[in-house]
């Protein structure tokens, strides 16, 4: 089943050594020759354990987990369909404040993007946990106390974020007053002003982006998906959000031009279709994009053929090709797909392109976005240093 998903030889081999040989172990040690939920559960059980003590890698747990999970389903329903591994031992709210939490997002879903409503429910449910661990879960009986002590914990576990945790806690409890759960809306102590978080993400330097699409194989079909998807965040700036969205209808062949609106600005742009990325979709639909009745234009590239579920496949595709290109990458240096979009802004900021026309091009409507594309460059960074007129030099020093 699993080569018939177009597993390839390296992940099977995975499965082989990580999973299935060690569930059979497991199984045998326990004298159980046939399928056991239980015995799975004391499996996964039993290797964590073993992960936690150090004597199992994450990958290891985690492969035996995904093997696992796929048992399971063959053994319920005997097909096999690939999903996202579901989260270990994800803490759940009690039943009162999930209820709040979901149609507090509700009321506010229309006007944020998926990313900015999941930074929310972040927020929101550490806000809601925090209080249960302290022994307030019923939410109207929340008081001045209770919130200056989240205020205390948050502020050293998250400093850096204060910014967007006091705005949206804010809000929730409005939201919670409106409804009448509050008789409070703690305005007092959450109207503080806390300076935004600032963070100086970087660019690719020289031939690196060049060198990342060079490393795609474009023989395979993979490959043709891939420097597609790539190609569209290089040339044109494109969020990860708005590639995996992007329909077969939003290319106009004719007139040679992409059209979108933009997930999350809401904002109309219309890209002009160059060669080189129209020849590279052109390759994928002709060549490479499986059957489908699917509107979307890029595919997982194994059965059931889906829409690729988020951006963070993006990213581990994108860091799987700059290996191969000798980018260097660390965790944590931000360097994912939205980097191809930076580097544009950069670079037509080098080139005298007018602030508008940058943000006309990548859809933003703040100006202060497209600014922060300054930080990154090095000549326009140099024209905004004063000189030193008026700085006297006395006794060898500065005074």
């Amino acid at each position: 089943m699993l080569t018939k998903n177009h597993a390839s030889p390296g992940t099977l081999k995975n499965y082989e050594r990580d999973g299935f040989k060690i569930i059979q172990s497991f199984f045998a040690e326990h004298n159980v020759d046939g399928y056991s939920d239980e015995l799975i559960d004391s499996c996964i059980q039993h290797a964590r354990e073993k992960h936690e003590a150090g004597a199992r890698s994450l990958h290891q747990f985690q492969m035996l987990r995904k093997t696992a999970f796929l048992l399971r389903e063959t053994h319920e329903t005997r097909t096999l369909q690939w999903h996202h591994l579901p989260a270990w031992n994800t803490r759940l709210l009690a039943e009162n404040p999930s209820s709040f939490l979901v149609n507090f997002l509700a009321s506010i879903a229309a006007k944020l993007s998926s990313s900015t409503l999941r930074n929310k429910q972040n927020i929101v449910s550490q806000f809601l946990f925090f209080l249960e661990d302290n022994g307030t879960t019923d939410l109207s009986r929340l008081s001045h106390k209770d919130l200056l002590g989240y205020l205390e914990y948050i502020s050293e576990h998250r400093p850096s974020g204060m910014g967007e945790v006091t705005p949206t806690i804010r809000s929730f409890l409005l939201y919670l007053k409106d409804r009448g759960i509050t008789c409070n809306d703690f305005k007092a102590l959450l109207n503080i002003k806390y300076n935004a978080r600032r963070t100086i993400k970087p660019i690719f330097i020289g031939d690196e982006a060049e060198r990342i699409l060079r490393s795609i194989d474009r023989a395979s079909a993979q490959g043709k998906r891939d420097y597609g998807m790539f190609t569209l965040a290089r040339h044109y700036g494109m969020r990860s959000s708005d590639i995996l969205n992007l329909k077969l209808r939003d290319i106009n062949w004719k007139n040679a031009e992409i059209s979108i609106i933009q997930r999350k600005t809401g904002c109309p742009v219309t890209y002009p279709l160059d060669t080189e990325t129209g020849n590279a979709i052109a390759d994928y639909i002709l060549n490479a994009r499986p059957e489908s009745k699917l509107e979307y234009l890029f595919l997982q590239s194994y059965s059931p053929y889906g829409k690729i579920a988020s951006s963070s496949s993006l990213c581990h595709l994108l860091k799987r090709y700059m290996s191969s290109a000798g980018v260097f990458h660390k965790p944590g240096d931000w360097k994912s797909t939205h980097t191809f979009r930076r580097t544009l802004g950069t670079r037509m900021l080098e080139a005298e392109v007018p602030l508008t026309t940058i943000m006309q091009v990548l859809g933003q409507r703040d100006p202060q976005s497209s600014k922060a594309y300054l930080s990154m460059s090095e000549k326009k960074l140099s024209e905004c240093s004063l000189d030193l007129k008026g700085i006297e030099i006395a006794a060898g020093g500065w005074q």
